[in-house]
């Protein structure tokens, strides 16, 4: 794809491993390395890219006529230059000066604030952040989203009036980014978030009939389920720009982090 430097790769395998066992392996890459432009003076990449690999692994097995298992698991990756996207300046009148999210300092923006024409500006965090923001000893954008969702179906026909069936399931995201968010050409308005979450599930189900006219249907169902969200940002008051109006700094006692206010919200939970 020219207008945006970007190309894709897609394909799959498919066919029988054995009489009774069956395969397919699907994958597709893509990559774009324009995906967006950012013409804000001095920003370290003036262009955004993404990069995404997903794959899909499905099992299929009929070992008799009364049992089938099936198994599938798909991986999605993905990679970018940037997490919050694209923001175009808040402008009334293009080239009038308009106010910035740090103390409302006018500048003129002279930008066509047209915000769906692939066109952004958006600074860079501001080199006062610099220093192990978060862990992170380089802020520039990024984003990086991993996910995986496992299934194994079991179909078992005991006889002709009762069934057996048993879902396992296993799913894993992990997300991570850092941007840029107070829209304005200074770079103040940081933040970096961490999402995971992670699950294990099991349920079965047996139905069946009684005659004719009866059937039933019993189930079970168990889940554990952890979440993780995490959250930090710079603002006004992050130690390094204390220090320029005369206020303590240095970061955190424990940590060595410096940002304004962190967050870290967890959550366990079982279900039956």
């Amino acid at each position: 794809e020219f207008e945006q430097e970007g190309q894709y790769l897609e394909g799959y395998v498919s066919g029988p491993l054995t009489d009774e066992l069956g395969a397919r392996l699907a994958f597709r890459y893509a990559s774009t390395d324009e995906f967006w432009t950012n013409n804000a003076p001095g920003v370290s990449d003036p262009t955004f890219g993404e990069e995404d690999l997903n794959f899909r692994l499905p099992l299929a097995w009929d070992p008799s006529d009364s049992l089938s298992v099936n198994f599938k698991t798909p991986f999605t990756e993905r990679e970018a230059d940037y997490a919050i996207g694209a923001a175009d300046i808040r402008c009334i009148v293009p080239g009038d000066p308009q106010p910035t999210s740090l103390l409302q300092i006018p500048f003129p923006s002279g930008y066509d604030c047209n915000d769906d024409d692939g066109v952004t500006q958006l600074a860079d965090p501001n080199p006062a952040h610099a220093v192990n923001f978060d862990g992170i000893p380089n802020i520039e954008p990024f984003e990086n989203l991993d996910t995986n969702l496992t299934r194994l179906l079991v179909d078992w026909d005991i006889n002709e009036n009762l069934t057996l069936t048993s879902v396992s399931s296993y799913f894993l995201m992990e997300e991570r980014g850092n941007d840029s968010y107070g829209y304005d050409l200074n770079g103040f308005g940081t933040g970096t978030t961490t999402n995971e979450t992670e699950f294990y599930a099991q349920e079965f189900r047996l139905a069946g009939s009684v005659g004719e006219n009866v059937s039933f249907l019993l189930g079970a169902f168990y889940q554990d389920r952890e979440l993780l969200f995490e959250t930090a940002q710079h603002v006004i008051g992050a130690p390094q720009l204390n220090a320029l109006v005369g206020l303590p700094s240095g970061g955190d006692v424990n940590t060595g982090f410096t940002h304004d206010w962190r967050k870290v919200h967890t959550t366990d939970s079982e279900t039956r």
